[in-house]
């Protein structure tokens, strides 16, 4: 079943008498109901998931569901809203309604049927293909289990589970590569039950919308893209700015959020996929006036991750909080949700390609080695434990400063011998990794640590490099073996004077975004974003579609949002 789009609008104009005259009218906001499907019957609880727009410059104010007239059942103050509601069985004509800035009002009927019945009610995927990543949204009940539902869980085929979470509502994002899967929501309740819904799902990648760098000074440069991957700026160009020294920049798998990590906390921001302009959000910055180093977002939606710096004492080791952020799923507000203290300083996180384990790798600040700690994500919390074994010790590496997951596989960056990548396999029962195949040389990889990157196809890894003294820049290419997660090469792709230091991946695994720009002793050269296609024969080759100026200041970060947010 297809989307329910409503669409106000209100086009007139008053004309009284001989006076020729016309007050200012503004279109009614656009509201886009993603669930529930009109008409559709399932159990309690319902979940609800909308969107608005208006052409209104200030916005959407707020987003409401009536689940009978006159009576409010929950209201966000944002242009989103995702939320379960419990509802007792029978006949609804529930109404989502939108208001902005500017006093337009709209309105979203949908009815629906709620029943007793115990199973599983799949909300989402409302259809049999989407792009990716790929919503699910499901609930479970047992009206004669009062102990209730226990867990919930998605399988997307036999013994494949990226995905559970313990109650009786789930709500999360799967990466699905281009293929057709036999997917199950299935519920285990307390009372010895199981339930499941089978239903057929094919996942391809989404196309880009907007790309967004952020730079040393907090300033965030917006650019547009097209079909063909490449990038365009609108005239004058839009700026964004915390006016926050910044470090990294990361975005919300569903697309619609960005945060910013500063020096003065987490900043985060709306986008509004009509314009690409970003709103800041209810309550940021998050966690003001505590410096935040590297984010990294949860794929499945629900958590943030962020590496605190601590301050040390002279001639003690320097620690870092690993901190874990729960996500508002309407309006992208953050609340801490569980910390550990990590005792080096922490440079990159990653979790596996599922979410389920959290890595990161720190070292290098005193002749100590780098470790790689790895944590059990608590989908529930957020909380972290460590996994066995962890932390994993790189005996021979004082400085790994990337980290980056593909399949089952973690790819660790480190400086030793000018530059190399190593291969862990993740154990899916215990998140521990298995000693590393490699190293594979990548001579003069940049210390940063989005100078990595693994295909989310899991067919590649690339790096970027600047060999010492030839004033050249390349993008090293991996080939990826999914089965034992060996790498072969490395291939050089020149890319002359464009800094590759920053790399980020296209939604539709068909295009790498290129950031960086030199820093000398007292200014910095000016940064440039650009965009790379495959070349053809399909070896992961790069080859240049275009290249655009980021600003005055160093980029220190790149990101890329979906255009069919979800």
């Amino acid at each position: 079943m297809s989307r329910l789009f409503v669409r106000v609008l209100a086009a007139s104009f008053f004309s009284i008498a001989c006076f020729c005259f016309s007050l200012p009218v503004y279109a009614s906001p656009n509201i886009e109901v993603i669930s529930p499907q009109a008409g559709m019957s399932s159990g309690s609880p319902v979940f609800f998931e909308a969107n608005a727009s208006s052409s209104c410059a200030q916005g959407i104010a707020a987003l409401r569901i009536y689940s009978a007239p006159g009576v409010s059942a929950y209201t966000t103050l944002s242009a989103h809203l995702e939320t379960f509601i419990n509802l007792t069985p029978g006949i609804y004509n529930t109404v989502v309604q939108a208001w902005d800035n500017c006093g337009g009002v709209s309105k979203a009927p949908v009815t629906l049927t709620v029943t007793s019945d115990a199973g599983v009610s799949v909300f989402l995927p409302s259809t049999t293909s989407g792009s990716g990543p790929i919503h699910f949204a499901g609930s479970a009940r047992n009206p004669d289990c009062p102990a209730g539902i226990l867990a919930m869980r998605i399988y997307t085929s036999w013994g494949v589970t990226p995905y559970t979470v313990y109650g009786n509502q789930l709500d999360a994002y799967v990466q699905l590569g281009n293929a057709v899967y036999d997917a199950t929501l299935q519920a285990w309740d307390n009372c010895g039950n199981v339930f499941k819904s089978n239903f057929q799902i094919s996942g391809s990648g989404d196309a880009d919308a907007f790309l967004y760098t952020v730079n040393q000074a907090g300033e965030i440069a917006k650019f547009n893209v097209d079909s063909n991957e490449a990038l365009a700026v609108d005239s004058p160009a839009e700026v964004f700015s915390s006016s926050q020294a910044a470090s990294s920049i990361v975005h919300h798998p569903s697309g619609w959020f960005v945060y910013v990590s500063t020096i003065a906390g987490i900043y985060g921001y709306y986008v509004d996929h009509g314009t690409g302009v970003l709103r800041a959000m209810q309550g940021s910055p998050f966690y003001s006036n505590i410096p935040i180093g590297t984010l990294f977002a949860d794929p499945t939606g629900n958590f943030l991750y962020a590496a605190q710096p601590l301050p040390s004492s002279t001639g003690s080791e320097p620690s870092t909080k690993l901190n874990s952020y729960k996500i508002d799923r309407s309006t992208g507000a953050l609340t801490l949700s569980a910390s550990t203290t990590v005792g080096q300083v922490l440079v990159a996180i990653s979790t596996d390609p599922d979410g389920l384990f959290l890595y990161a790798t720190g070292g290098g600040v005193t002749t100590d080695p780098s470790h790689i700690y790895g944590y059990h994500v608590n989908p529930n919390s957020g909380a972290l434990t460590p996994v066995y074994g962890s932390p994993f010790e790189m005996s021979d590496v004082q400085y790994a400063f990337a980290l980056s997951a593909g399949y089952q596989y973690l790819y660790v960056a480190t400086a030793t011998n000018g530059g190399d990548v190593r291969s862990y396999q993740i154990n899916y029962n215990s998140g521990s990794l298995y000693p590393p195949l490699g190293p594979y040389g990548a001579p003069g990889v940049i210390f940063g640590t989005q100078s990595m990157l693994t295909d989310w196809l899991a067919r590649y890894v690339w790096t970027g490099n600047e060999p010492t003294g030839t004033g050249e820049n390349y993008f090293w290419l991996f080939n990826l073996d999914g089965y034992t997660g060996a790498l072969t090469g490395p291939h050089d792709i020149g890319a002359g004077n464009l800094y590759v230091d920053l790399l980020t991946e296209s939604n539709a695994a068909n295009a790498i975004y290129a950031a960086g720009g030199p820093c000398g002793p007292i200014t910095c050269a000016p940064g440039m974003l650009s965009a790379w296609t495959w070349a053809p024969g399909g070896n992961g080759t790069l080859e240049m579609i275009n290249a655009l100026p980021t600003g005055s200041s160093n980029p220190v970060g790149v990101s890329v949002v979906r255009a069919n947010p979800e």
